[in-house]
This record gives structure tokens, sequence and C-alpha cells, in this order.
């Protein structure tokens, strides 16, 4: 916030250990302030077996590691589901899928990229997440296309970024928006779709991605 490390709601030149550690941290006393008998093996193998898998088609996973990304990104609300049930918790999968692609938007045009979803899974959650850069954001509509070619609105003309538009769109926050998805098979190609409305300015799809929640799994805490 305003008062915060940024104007925004988050920032992307904060990384590495000195945002993980404080984030990791963050989870291991929500755990401990479920169950105080933990002990830190224990909150460790919580953290790792209900992380989000990202990449789970390029991130070489074995036993539920990858060299890319380790056990993947924390997950604190799955996390904190585990501690409270004790013997037994049901855990989502999510397969993040992203494209850093850099792709021009043509000026009174439409630009399109498309990513491939690998999984016949049925969709239970749905994360939508793009960066663009142009001179007038105003001058563009945003939309998803699925692969049984239903499209939905993301954008339309009301960005007031500076030249950088950043946007998240989740089914949690929003189910109206993403109903005609839930239930349905996330395998195929999705798009991510721009329009450019005015002439003049030009810009680019810096990236995009999708977060799929899909069949939940039984998992067994360690004993």
């Amino acid at each position: 916030g305003r008062d915060g490390y940024a104007a925004g709601d988050y920032t992307f030149t904060f990384g590495g250990t000195s945002s993980a550690t404080p984030l990791v941290a963050g989870l291991a006393a929500l755990l401990l302030s479920v169950d105080g008998d933990l002990i830190s093996d224990e909150v460790k193998k919580i953290m790792m077996e209900t992380a989000d898998k990202i990449d789970l088609a390029q991130g070489e996973y074995v036993n539920g590691h990858s060299p890319w990304y380790g056990h993947g990104r924390i997950n604190a609300h799955r996390a904190l589901m585990f501690a409270q049930e004790g013997e037994t918790a049901v855990q989502p999968e999510v397969l993040f899928v992203e494209h850093r692609v850099n792709k021009p938007i043509g000026d009174l045009a439409e630009t399109e990229d498309p990513i491939v979803f690998p999984l016949d899974v049925t969709i239970e959650e749905i994360e939508a997440r793009f960066e663009i850069q142009h001179a007038r954001p105003q001058d563009l509509r945003v939309g998803l296309e699925s692969p049984d070619g239903r499209e939905l609105p993301l954008l339309a003309g009301d960005a007031d970024d500076q030249n950088r538009i950043v946007r998240v769109f989740r089914s949690t926050d929003e189910p109206g928006l993403f109903a005609p998805l839930l239930g349905a098979s996330a395998q195929g190609e999705w798009h991510l779709k721009v329009v450019d409305e005015a002439a003049q300015e030009e810009g680019e799809i810096v990236k995009w991605g999708l977060a799929i929640t899909y069949e939940p799994l039984l998992i067994q805490p360690s004993g």
C-alpha cells in the first residue's frame, strides 16, 4: 500500500531470498499457531507437500522436487488446512503455465498468444494474469479464450495504468466472470487476445499465464 515498500498492492522489484524468507517464516508461524506441537521437520514437510507445483510439464519434478522450482510455491491456505485436519487432508493440484513472450501489439490490430495446457483435468478454480506494456493502455481490450472457444472479457478500455498493465483475475474473486469455465476441461490451447482500438500507439504483451486448480488428491502427513 501507500506506506509500504511500493505504492501499489505488490512489486516486481523485490524477490529472491529477501522476499521468500519472510513469507516462509510467516507461514511457519501460522502453522505453529494452529498446532504448537509441530516440530521444525513437520512444519517443513507440510510446506513441501502442500506447495503448488509450478510448470509441471517442464519443471522436471522427481518425488515432488524440481531442480528449477524446488518444491514449488508455498500455499498458506492449503498448508493450514493440512495442519488442522491432522491425519489426512484433501489437496487440490495446481498447475501454473506462463509465457514470457514480449510479443508486439500491432496498431489497430488484434494480437493473440497461445498457451497449451497439457492435462485433461476438470477446472475447479482458475487464475489468469498478464503484463502488457503500451503507451495508451486505455486503447486496449483484453480477453481470454478457452480451448472450447468461450471468450471472457478481462479488460475493456478502462485501464488507467501508466504504460504498464499488470492484472490478475481469479475465479474465487470473480465467480460470475469465470462461471462458464468451471467444470470444463482445461486441456488444450488457450489464447490471450489483445485488441488495439485506437491509432498511433503500439505496445507489447510482456508475459501472461494461467493457473488451473483441478481434481483433489488424498495426501498423508508424515507419521
